[in-house]
């Protein structure tokens, strides 16, 4: 099954992470939004990239503190599509890639929807 979340679903806004904050906000991001990904963006909401369950598991085990930064754990070339692909491209794209979870941008950049 394939969700779309868009900027008017109340769950955009608490899968979201500024580029500035740590890995602490990124496991109040994935309790909030019932995920097991927060979605990095800068202040203009362009896309910087994934924090996975995972990523902060890895980091933790590793000896990371909580108040790490999420630049230090975020994939930074996260597989994104373009607001312009259809659901059925887009989850062909996401089983191709073997990815639960896809960022839809614009031209620009910008974080459109997931």
């Amino acid at each position: 099954m394939i969700r779309l979340i868009n900027k008017k679903d109340k769950v955009f806004q608490s899968v979201t992470v500024a580029i500035d904050k740590d890995i602490k906000v990124c496991i109040e991001s994935m309790e909030k939004s019932g995920l097991k990904t927060a979605v990095i963006t800068d202040l203009d909401g362009k896309l910087c990239g994934l924090v996975s369950d995972g990523d902060v598991r890895r980091a933790l085990y590793g000896g990371l503190s909580i108040n790490t930064s999420v630049t230090e754990v975020m994939s930074s070339k996260p597989i994104v599509i373009t607001n312009h692909v259809d659901k059925d491209e887009a989850l062909r794209i996401m089983e191709d890639s073997k990815v639960t979870f896809i960022p839809s941008v614009d031209g620009k950049g910008v974080l459109k929807g997931i």
